[in-house]
């Protein structure tokens, strides 16, 4: 989804990175039949394409819209997030999407530098929060983009 207008450079740089890693692991998981989403490879501890899903959306959401933008938001149960089906991917996608940028829309340049409390990492600033967001998310984009694969070797595009 496009940025939303007045954000600083920085943080539009910020969203143009979140949100096409989330575009693309929406479309990645959207590729698969829905009974195929829950599918994950026999290795220890691998996801299936709607856990890395609802686990990345849960992550977004906590970080920008908890923890930088100060929403209230439910409590993470990674548990329940890893068990996602993936019923309707770019619907939960598009639900959570205004709220990212609402609560990117409140964040200047020099707000980037506010020192926020992240429930796992400590005190750290809002540009640090939006960097581990990105990184996350590209990391999880991966792991999708193999596990995804893998799932077609084994079953066939289905």
């Amino acid at each position: 989804m496009s940025a939303p207008d007045g954000l600083s450079p920085e943080v539009a740089l910020f969203w143009s990175k979140i949100d096409g890693s989330l575009a693309r692991l929406v479309a990645l998981v959207e590729g698969v039949a829905a009974a195929q989403r829950s599918w994950h490879p026999a290795a220890p501890d691998t996801n299936s394409l709607a856990g890395i899903l609802g686990h990345v959306l849960a992550n977004a959401e906590e970080n920008i819209c908890g923890v930088v933008g100060s929403a209230d938001v439910p409590p993470r149960d990674r548990g329940i997030e890893f068990g996602s089906t993936g019923a309707d991917p770019a619907a939960a996608y598009r639900e959570l999407c205004p709220r990212l940028q609402f609560a990117l829309s409140s964040l200047s340049g020099s707000e980037l530098d506010r020192v926020c409390r992240h429930p796992r990492r400590g005190m750290i600033s809002a540009r640090e929060v939006l960097l581990v967001v990105a990184r996350h998310v590209a990391e999880h984009e991966g792991e999708a983009t193999l596990t995804r694969a893998l799932l077609l070797a084994a079953t066939g595009p289905g």
